[in-house]
C-alpha cells in the first residue's frame, strides 16, 4: 500500500462559502475563462491567501483521484492548504472556520474511506480552542491528527502556552505536521525567484524544529508523533551547528540533556527533496523508519513521480522501499490495509 502523507484540498463547503458569505470565509472566489478556480482575500483580511489559479486537484475529488491513480498512491493523508490556517483571526472565527473545513474534509473521508484519511487544521492562535477541536475531529471523524504552522502568528512552537496543545496531542496519538507558511523573517529579500517558497519555506522548518528542541518540547514528549514537511527543510542539513552551537555559547547551553541530532532522530520526515543524494543522507541520518512519502500534490514545488523517485535511490533495499512507501505511515496513523 503506498500512502502520502502530504497532499493538500480545499473541501467544496469553503469554495462555497466563499461564493455565499464572502465577510465569514474572508475571501472570495472566482473562475476565468478556462475555468480555473482562484481564491483572494476579502479587502483588509488578515489571511495570507489570494493564490490561484488553482489546479482542479486541489478541489475536484475526482481530478485527485485520477492524479493518485496516476502516480500509483493508494491513500493521501489530506491537509489545508499553508495559506489557510486562519491563525490572523480571533479564537472564534478561526475556529468556525476550522469546524466547517475538517467536517468538509470529513465527507470526502467518509464518501472514499479506502483512499483518503484527514489531517485537522485548528485555530492554534488559542490552543486551548485547538485542542478542543483536534480531539473532536479525531473523536467524530476518525481524522489522524493535526497539521499546524511553523509559527503561530510571530511565536515559536516553544511558546509556554502552546506545550498543552502538543502534550495532548502525545496523549491522543495524533500525528503533528508541521507545514511552513510565510517566511516573515524573509520579507522583501524573498520576493523574487519564488524564494518565499523555495528557502523561505526551508528556513520557517528549520526555525520550529530547533525551538522545539531547545525549548524542550522534544525532550519533555518523547513519545510525540511529529513530522515536518519537504525533508525537514534546511535543518537536518545543518544539525551539527546545533549540536555545535550546545557546546560553545551560553545562550543554548544546558538547555536540554541530549545532543540536538538526538532529537532529530524523533521526527519524521517527508521525502520531498527533489535530490536523491538529499534523501539518502536524511535516511543515513534519521534512519529509514523516519521518513514518509510525501508530494505536496498538487502544487508546482511538489514531487510529481513520487513512486519513480523512491526507486531512484541508490542501495535501497525492497524493505526500505515498502517502509517509505507506505509501511512507515501506516504504521504511524495506524492504517490497515
Amino acid at each position: 500500500m503506498i500512502i502520502d502523507v502530504h497532499t493538500h484540498f480545499i473541501p467544496e463547503i469553503y469554495i462555497e462559502l466563499t461564493g455565499k458569505d464572502p465577510e465569514a470565509a474572508r475571501a472570495t472566489s472566482m473562475r476565468n475563462e478556462h475555468g480555473q478556480l482562484f481564491i483572494k482575500p476579502t479587502k483588509n483580511c488578515p489571511l495570507p491567501l489570494g493564490y490561484g489559479p488553482y489546479e482542479r486537484a486541489m478541489y475536484d475529488v475526482k481530478a485527485k483521484l485520477a492524479g493518485m491513480d496516476r502516480t500509483a498512491v493508494d491513500v493521501g493523508v489530506i491537509s489545508a492548504p499553508s495559506n489557510m490556517f486562519f491563525y490572523a483571526l480571533d479564537a472564534a472565527k478561526g475556529l468556525q472556520l476550522a469546524r466547517m473545513w475538517n467536517d468538509g474534509v470529513a465527507q470526502i473521508c467518509s464518501a472514499h474511506p479506502s483512499r483518503f484519511v484527514g489531517l485537522a487544521t485548528v485555530p492554534l492562535q488559542a490552543p486551548d480552542v485547538a485542542i478542543a477541536e483536534m480531539e473532536r475531529a479525531m473523536s467524530e471523524h476518525g481524522f489522524k491528527g493535526v497539521e499546524i504552522g511553523t509559527s503561530i502568528n510571530g511565536r515559536d512552537l516553544d511558546a509556554p502556552e502552546v506545550f498543552e496543545f502538543f502534550k495532548r496531542a502525545q496523549e491522543l496519538g495524533a500525528l503533528v505536521m508541521v507545514h511552513p507558511s510565510t517566511c516573515a523573517i524573509c520579507d522583501g529579500r524573498a520576493d523574487k525567484y519564488y524564494f518565499q517558497n523555495v528557502m523561505g519555506y526551508m528556513l520557517e522548518s528549520a526555525l520550529a524544529l530547533g525551538s522545539l528542541i531547545f525549548g524542550g518540547v522534544l525532550e519533555r514528549l518523547p513519545n510525540l508523533k511529529l513530522y515536518s514537511t519537504h525533508g525537514g527543510g534546511f535543518m537536518p542539513y545543518q544539525i551539527g551547528r546545533l549540536d555545535h552551537v550546545r557546546e560553545v555559547r551560553k545562550e543554548c547551553a544546558n538547555l536540554v540533556p541530549r545532543e540536538p541530532t538526538e532529537y532529530l532522530r524523533r521526527v519524521h520526515f517527508d521525502s520531498i527533496t527533489h535530490s536523491p543524494l538529499a534523501l539518502s543522507y536524511l535516511i543515513s541520518l534519521v534512519g529509514v523508519e523516519r521518513i514518509l512519502l510525501g508530494t505536496d500534490d498538487p502544487m508546482d514545488m511538489g514531487e510529481h513521480e513520487p513512486v519513480r523517485f523512491i526507486d531512484s535511490l541508490p542501495g535501497l533495499s525492497k524493505t526500505d522501499r515498502a517502509a517509505i512507501l507506505g509501511g512507515n505511515a501506516a504504521r504511524l496513523l495506524n492504517i490497515t490495509v
